[in-house]
């Protein structure tokens, strides 16, 4: 009688740990995960596209500030419209 109790106990907690482990891989993470990776590619490009658009910002800020230490242009920007993103 023992014996049988001892199978029974020993499946119970078999079962207990295999429904465990099947959860901790359940879809519901993987997906979560597919999610957080997206996200991740999503905001490097977002991050490449604003360096780019800094580095445009950077050289118009440079040659405006070039240009009023040398006297030249008038100022405005007006020339500086084929660099902008």
């Amino acid at each position: 009688m023992w014996l049988l109790g001892a199978v029974v106990l020993v499946w119970v907690i078999g079962d207990g740990i295999v429904r465990i482990i099947n959860a901790s891989r359940g879809k519901p993470i993987k997906r979560r995960l597919d999610e957080l990776e997206s996200d991740l590619a999503a905001m490097d490009v977002e991050l490449e596209e604003t360096r780019h658009r800094v580095e445009v910002i950077e050289r118009l800020v440079d040659k405006r500030n070039g240009s009023n230490r040398a006297g030249k242009g008038s100022g405005t920007g007006d020339d500086d419209e084929g660099q902008r993103a």
